[in-house]
């Protein structure tokens, strides 16, 4: 919980792209990256990238560890998480404590206790920026990825894991390809008593989440691997009260729902290194 605290306090002044409180923010994960020994990306860990909004040129900063040998036969999954949110408005500010504060902690915690683990793929882990504003973040990301030739077999995207909605759902948004993958993702939930719910269906999330026509194939960053054809799965728990309102604090976060959800992604995750995901590219159908 203290990276979650960390990166959702007053301190870091809501995170919002191109602010103090984002720079603040991209240089603790960077140190938390550099602290555990993980290896930099590209020789750097802070890596800006140019976009445009209405009229305006801005830049952001995705931050990126890797873990792993690194060439273009390598398959790689991609970890992604972004950090920024919604900054300050008049006196208020907009912490994001589970938007998306849990999925950067989360991902953290995946970073430390993979670097301990024998892996069968490449890992990279990116806190993306400028998700809030057209996930452009992911975007450079895997404009970058497929620029250096390579190979992404799968990404896992966190955001907002940790305020337990009103029926508990984790929901496991994937791919249709990831299907024959279900079992493993059921046989950790139901070891833990986590919630999680498997769908490849938008429709199946709104219906449970109480929520209308949220396209969740577009929702995150996800999206942008998926417009590469490159499968995806997306742990997060939709939508709540708290969303994008100052009250998304952590004062409002379950503890010991989010500690559950965490560790589930962990298994699930470490579970899915195992498998030939390389095989996954062969069928482009999504």
């Amino acid at each position: 919980m203290s990276d979650l605290t960390t990166l959702a306090s007053d301190d870091m002044l809501g995170r919002k792209t191109g602010t103090s409180g984002s720079h603040s923010a991209a240089l603790f994960i960077e140190q938390q990256f550099s602290t555990e020994g993980l290896s930099h990306y590209q020789g750097r860990f802070l890596h800006p990238f140019n976009y445009r909004s209405g009229f305006t040129n801005k830049q952001g900063v995705n931050v990126i560890a890797q873990l792993g040998a690194l060439d273009n036969h390598q398959p790689l999954i991609v970890f992604t998480a972004h950090y920024d949110h919604l900054g300050q408005r008049g006196h208020k500010i907009f912490n994001g404590a589970d938007d998306n504060a849990s999925g950067v902690a989360a991902l953290l915690h995946l970073a430390r206790q993979f670097k301990s683990q024998t892996i069968h793929h490449t890992m990279l882990f990116v806190a993306t920026d400028a998700e809030e504003n057209g996930l452009y973040g992911a975007k450079a990301l895997v404009q970058n990825l497929l620029d250096a030739g390579h190979k992404v077999v799968l990404n896992i995207n966190l955001d907002m894991l940790a305020i337990k909605p009103k029926r508990g759902h984790v929901f496991a948004f994937a791919d249709k390809r990831l299907a024959p993958f279900e079992n493993i993702i059921e046989q950790y939930n139901q070891a833990l008593n986590s919630n999680i719910t498997f769908s490849s269906s938008s429709n199946l999330i709104n219906r449970l989440n109480k929520t209308d026509k949220i396209d969740w194939r577009r929702a995150s960053d996800h999206s942008a691997f998926r417009e590469q054809k490159i499968p995806f799965l997306y742990f997060g728990v939709g939508t709540h009260k708290y969303y994008h309102t100052d009250k998304d604090e952590v004062s409002n976060i379950d503890v010991e729902f989010y500690h559950t959800t965490v560790q589930a992604i962990e298994l699930i995750s470490l579970a899915l290194d195992q498998q030939n995901l390389a095989a996954l590219l062969l069928d482009a159908d999504s």
